[in-house]
């Protein structure tokens, strides 16, 4: 028998990788640290968009946790952080 899981808050989201697992993604989290990777690579976020093709207002939505990025945007911004 599953344990019994709580549904994700508004904040979070399921993740499709981790399905019947109960582990969820925190978005705002998630957002504040691809805004932190295009900070430290010395990008606006009309920079960013351009180079991902979408607008400067996915870039905001992103970074503030109000949409799940894909796998591409998600590798994008790992193309553009800065290696330490």
């Amino acid at each position: 028998m599953r344990p019994q899981m709580d549904l994700p808050t508004k904040e979070e989201e399921l993740c499709p990788a981790c399905w019947g697992t109960g582990h969820v993604i925190d978005l705002q989290r998630l957002g504040g640290q691809l805004k932190e990777i295009r900070e430290r690579a010395g990008l606006s976020m009309r920079d960013l968009a351009e180079r991902l093709k979408v607008s400067a207002q996915q870039v905001s939505d992103l970074e503030r946790g109000l949409r799940r990025p894909s796998m591409a945007t998600l590798a994008a911004y790992l193309r553009i952080a800065p290696r330490e």
